[in-house]
C-alpha cells in the first residue's frame, strides 16, 4: 500500500490548496464533495495495481509454459521472410498497375495491355452427348456417351485492334467420314485479319471458307443439336487459304482462294472417293489445281450480330438476312497413262434465308452440288427448313424437315433423304449453359451418301424400316 499512500499525500495538498479550512469565508457546503472523489480515485487505483500483478502473473506463466521460444531468431526470420513475400506481391501489382495491364472477364476471359495494342481471349466449348439409333439391320440398337466437341479457342488482337487473330483446336470425338476438320485433336481455325479500313479485310490461313450458312454458324450457337445432314454432305469445310471481304452495312461480300473443300462423299459410292486434303496439310500435298468460294449476303433488318447464331431470344428486333454462295474446284489427282490426266471437278452453290421475330424463327436452304469425274458424274440436291419459338424465356422448341436427293449418271442412288427432327433447349444460362434433346425419324431408308454418325445417323440397306435417332446434349461454353 505504500503506492497508495504515495499518491494519497499529492491528492491530501491540492485538496488542501483548493478548499480553504473551517473559520475562512467560504462556505462550508462548497467542500463537502472532496472526501467522496478521494475515495473513489483511491479505489480505482487500488484495482489497477490489482490488474497489474494478474497480468505479470499471467505472462510469467505463458514464458514458463512455452520457454524463451515463443520469439526466437528463428521465427522472426520466417516473420521477416513472410513480410518480405507480401512486400514482393505489392510491388508486382503496383508495377502492373503502373503498366495499366488487364485481365478479367467481360464475357470471356482476357488479358490486355494498357494502350489497347495488344488483348489475348481465351474460350473453350463442350458437348457432351448420349445417342440412342435403332435402324432395320444388325447391331438393330446402338447407344452410348460421348464428348463430341472439346475445343479450346485463342482469339483477340496484336499490335492493333485492326489486325485479329483465331487458333481453334477440337478433341472431340472422331468421325469415320468426312468432313476431315472433325476430332479428334484437330486445328480447325488458324487464321490472322488485317483490317485494310473499316469495310475491307483480308484474311489468311485455315478457316470455314464462306459458303454454307449452317456451316458458318459455329457448333456451339446451332439451335438443333446436331446440323442437318443436307449440311454435313453438301458442305465445302475449312481449307488453307487467303480471303478478301468487304463488309458494309447492309451487304457482305467474301471471296476465297484455297486449296478447296472435301469432297464429303460416302467411300463406296464411287469414284468420288479420290479425297483432297485441305485441312492443315502441306502445300505440296494438296491435288487441287485452284479452288475459288464466293458469298454474299443482304441484310433486310436486324443486325449483323443476331446472325451469330439459329436462334432468336425473346426481347429481339425483327431480323431478315438473304445470302448466296458459289464454290469451283479443280483436282488433278493423278496421271492414268501417258499425257491423259484425270481431272475431277466440283461445281457448288447455295442460298438461304433466315427471319428472327425475337422468341422465334424459321430458317431455310437449298444446296447443290456437280461432280464431273473421268467416266460418270455426280449431282447432289438439299433441302432443309428449321425453326423454333420460345414457350419461357428460357425454354425452347424447334422441329426441322430436310430431303436429299443423291444422282449417278441420270439415276437416283437408292431412295432420297427425307427425314423430320423435333426437340427443345432449355437455356440455363444462355448458350454459356444449355440442355438439349430431341428424337429424329426417317422417313425414308438413310442412304450410304447421306448418313452421318458424328450427328447420329447410320447407313440403311435398301427397303427396310427408317431408322430412329434419340439425342441429349449438355453445352457449357466458357
Amino acid at each position: 500500500m505504500h503506492h497508495v499512500a504515495g499518491l494519497a499525500l499529492p491528492l491530501v495538498v491540492a485538496s488542501a490548496l483548493v478548499n480553504p479550512v473551517a473559520g475562512q469565508d467560504e462556505p462550508q457546503a462548497e467542500s463537502a464533495p472532496l472526501t467522496p472523489n478521494l475515495a473513489d480515485l483511491l479505489e480505482r487505483i487500488e484495482r489497477l495495481e490489482g490488474d497489474k500483478v494478474q497480468m505479470q502473473d499471467e505472462i510469467a506463466e505463458l514464458r514458463a509454459h512455452n520457454g524463451d521460444t515463443w520469439l526466437t531468431e528463428e521465427r522472426a526470420n520466417q516473420v521477416r521472410l513472410l513480410v518480405e513475400d507480401v512486400l514482393t506481391d505489392a510491388d508486382t501489382r503496383s508495377s502492373l498497375l503502373q503498366d495499366g495491364a488487364t485481365a478479367g472477364w467481360d464475357g470471356q476471359f482476357f488479358v490486355a495491355s494498357a494502350d489497347g495494342r495488344f488483348r489475348l481471349n481465351v474460350g473453350g466449348q463442350m458437348q457432351f452427348r448420349w445417342i440412342w439409333n435403332y435402324h432395320d439391320q444388325a447391331p438393330t440398337y446402338v447407344y452410348g456417351f460421348e464428348n463430341t466437341r472439346t475445343k479450346l479457342v485463342f482469339s483477340g488482337h496484336v499490335f492493333s485492334p485492326d489486325l485479329t487473330f483465331k487458333i481453334q483446336g477440337d478433341f472431340g470425338a472422331q468421325t469415320t467420314l468426312p468432313p476431315a476438320s472433325a476430332g479428334p485433336n484437330v486445328l480447325q481455325d488458324a487464321w490472322i485479319r488485317w483490317m485494310l479500313n473499316s469495310d475491307w479485310s483480308l484474311r489468311f490461313g485455315q478457316f470455314k471458307l464462306p459458303y454454307n450458312r449452317e456451316f458458318l454458324v459455329d457448333s456451339m450457337y446451332q439451335q438443333v443439336i446436331g446440323r442437318s445432314l443436307v449440311s454435313e454432305r453438301g458442305n465445302i469445310g475449312r481449307s488453307p487459304g487467303i480471303e478478301l471481304t468487304y463488309g458494309g452495312r447492309h451487304n457482305t461480300v467474301s471471296v476465297a482462294l484455297s486449296n478447296g473443300g472435301d469432297f464429303n462423299v460416302a467411300p463406296g459410292v464411287g469414284a468420288i472417293s479420290i479425297p483432297n486434303v485441305p485441312a492443315n496439310s502441306p502445300a505440296l500435298s494438296s491435288s487441287t489445281e485452284y479452288s475459288i468460294t464466293a458469298r454474299y449476303q443482304r441484310k433486310f433488318a436486324g443486325t449483323w450480330d443476331q446472325f451469330r447464331q439459329l436462334t432468336s431470344p425473346p426481347g429481339e428486333a425483327f431480323a431478315l438476312l438473304w445470302g448466296i454462295a458459289g464454290h469451283y474446284q479443280r483436282n488433278d489427282p493423278k496421271t492414268s497413262g501417258v499425257g491423259v490426266r484425270d481431272h475431277t471437278t466440283w461445281l457448288a452453290a447455295t442460298t438461304d434465308i433466315s427471319a428472327q421475330w425475337g422468341g422465334a424463327n424459321l430458317f431455310s436452304s437449298f444446296t447443290y452440288n456437280y461432280f464431273d469425274v473421268p467416266g460418270f458424274n455426280v449431282n447432289t440436291f438439299g433441302w432443309t427448313l428449321q425453326g423454333g419459338i420460345y414457350f419461357t424465356e428460357k425454354l425452347e422448341g424447334y422441329a426441322r424437315v430436310e430431303w436429299g436427293r443423291f444422282i449417278i449418271d441420270s439415276d437416283p442412288f437408292q431412295k432420297d433423304l427425307a427425314a423430320v427432327t423435333v426437340g427443345g433447349n432449355y437455356y440455363l444460362d444462355g448458350q454459356d449453359l444449355k440442355l438439349s434433346a430431341d428424337i429424329g425419324f426417317g422417313l425414308n431408308p438413310v442412304s450410304g451418301f447421306w448418313n452421318s454418325n458424328y450427328v447420329g445417323w447410320r447407313a440403311d440397306g435398301e427397303d427396310v424400316r427408317p431408322q430412329i435417332v434419340v439425342r441429349t446434349q449438355f453445352q457449357l461454353l466458357f
